[in-house]
């Protein structure tokens, strides 16, 4: 699972909803959360995409592993805005605040 330190309103249920989605779906599959129509973080890995994770560089991050992998991606469907919302300056915490 690659979950980003900067989504402080993520909720834990968000988490269990990636779990079971994986149980079901097993290694070959990548989990994204999505809120009203938005994909969000955190991502949820399959083993067999550990190596290409492991070799990743750069600021892109793991997005082109998933756009690689369009047809193992499958979108788990959470109620929870905070897969989104990352907070990285003064104003976006106030934001955060006021939600």
């Amino acid at each position: 699972m690659i979950a980003l330190g900067d989504l402080p309103l993520l909720e834990p249920a968000t988490i269990t909803a990636l779990g079971q989605s994986f149980a079901e779906a097993g290694a070959d599959s990548i989990h994204v959360p999505t809120h009203e129509g938005r994909r969000g973080h955190p991502v949820l890995f399959g083993a067999r995409h550990f190596s290409a994770l492991s070799s990743l560089a750069g600021d892109r991050g793991a997005r082109s592993i998933i756009e690689a992998n369009a047809a193992r991606v499958l979108e788990v469907e959470v109620e929870d805005p905070g897969i989104s919302i990352d907070i990285d300056t003064p104003a976006d915490l106030e934001a955060a605040r006021e939600r």
